[in-house]
């Protein structure tokens, strides 16, 4: 949906998603456990990606991007019980196990790990990033289902306001897995990631020829930073991945939360779309529903009352010059704009900012900014100049 302001906000979103997000792709693993009683490990394949910070993780850069991650493994109820694997047995611990990229690309605890014998099953549930720095409010846990044994890895996170500090959190399950069943190959269990978090991301341009555009920063403001992300969501006997954001009275507001330009700053002239966020500069938000910040001439409502009600709006620093005259429209300043925002779980967004086009910036009262003039007229015709011809005589 666009709407046309100072400049359009139009979110690109992708249709729905079932195994992946909907603009990035995921980052799958294996599991190696080459016959019972052989040592489990993980590998990525190259065929799926996933996103930390902005930048896609590839098989090239899996190396840096996902040096580890975590890993659990247990028994649930609908796998039945055996020698070793019951419902409720966390078989690689209650904390998980740290698994390793070597330089061969293959994922290894510190210490082995083997599969239990052929008829016994397991559940697998991971986390990426591993440490627990990343989630910024502890560490991540799993929990069984008290009836169905079912596993729920969850991770409560605290959204830096850096874009350097924020991570893409992704998780992946796999379940009933032993040596003999589909989807293992050679003791092979392939693990898809997910992403928990929503990114966003912006374009710009201008609305004509006549303008350019000089953008210094650009900044989400008044949306929820602190949540719950993980297998939250309940599907039968079992869990989704979801969000769960904190009651009214718990939950985490960060003021602002500047996106990362990829000049400073951003020079603008061109009428098409461009990208101005840089590689590592997209936002990491939580998925959420907030509403947007109202005001209107003759309507005014000041900043100070979105920020207080908690609506969300964007703040631009910019300035906007008339080539034409060469007068600055804004003139390296502040502007607000009204955003609602609906990030849903996966969900990569592009904003494209349109300069010039509309009245739909504000300033921190709540009064519209002017940033186009209309050019009319007056007319104002003179006489005619009598002018004798002279005579012509036949």
């Amino acid at each position: 949906m666009r709407k046309t302001i100072l400049f359009a906000a139009m979110a690109a979103v992708a249709a729905g998603f079932a195994s992946c997000s909907n603009d990035d792709s995921v980052i799958e693993s294996q599991a190696i456990g080459k016959v019972q009683k052989e040592m489990m490990g993980f590998v990525a394949n190259s065929n799926r990606q996933a996103g930390t910070r902005g930048t896609e993780i590839t098989t090239a850069n899996a190396n840096t991007m996902v040096p580890s991650f975590q890993v659990w493994a247990y028994g649930a109820a609908a796998n039945g019980a055996s020698a070793t694997v019951a419902p409720g047995n966390d078989y690689m611990g209650a904390a998980g196990t740290l698994v390793s990229r070597n330089a061969s690309g293959e994922y290894f605890p510190a210490s082995p790990v083997y599969w239990p014998e052929a008829a016994s099953k397991l559940d697998f549930q991971a986390i990426a990033p591993a440490t627990d720095a990343s989630y910024q409010s502890g560490s991540p846990a799993l929990t069984l289902d008290d009836t169905k044994k079912y596993g729920r890895l969850q991770a409560t996170v605290v959204i830096p306001s850096a874009v350097a500090d924020q991570k893409d959190i992704i998780f992946a399950k796999a379940d009933a897995k032993n040596t003999d069943v589909a989807g293992v190959t050679d003791g092979k269990v392939a693990l898809t990631f997910d992403h928990a978090l929503s990114q966003v991301l912006f374009s710009a341009r201008v609305a004509s020829a006549s303008i350019s555009a000089t953008i210094n920063s650009v900044a989400v403001c008044q949306v929820e930073n602190k949540g719950t992300v993980g297998y939250i969501t309940a599907n039968g006997d079992k869990y989704d991945l979801g969000v769960s954001l904190p009651v009214e009275a718990q939950k985490g507001w960060q003021a602002e939360f500047p996106i990362g330009l990829n000049a400073s700053p951003v020079a603008l002239t061109s009428t098409s779309a461009v990208n101005i966020t840089a590689e590592n500069g997209a936002l990491m938000m939580l998925p959420q529903t907030v509403s947007a910040w109202t005001t209107a001439a003759g309507a005014a409502v000041p900043l100070t009352t979105a920020q207080t009600n908690h609506n969300s709006y964007l703040k631009i620093h910019c300035t906007v010059t008339d080539l034409g005259s060469g007068t600055n429209i804004i003139n390296d300043q502040d502007i607000y704009i009204p955003l609602a925002v609906n990030w849903v779980q996966g969900n990569k967004y592009t904003y494209t900012l349109v300069f010039g086009e509309g009245e739909g910036a504000f300033d921190e009262n709540g009064d519209p900014i002017v940033t186009r003039v209309p050019i009319g007229f007056t007319m104002t015709v003179n006489a005619w100049n009598a002018v004798d011809g002279g005579e012509i005589a036949f």
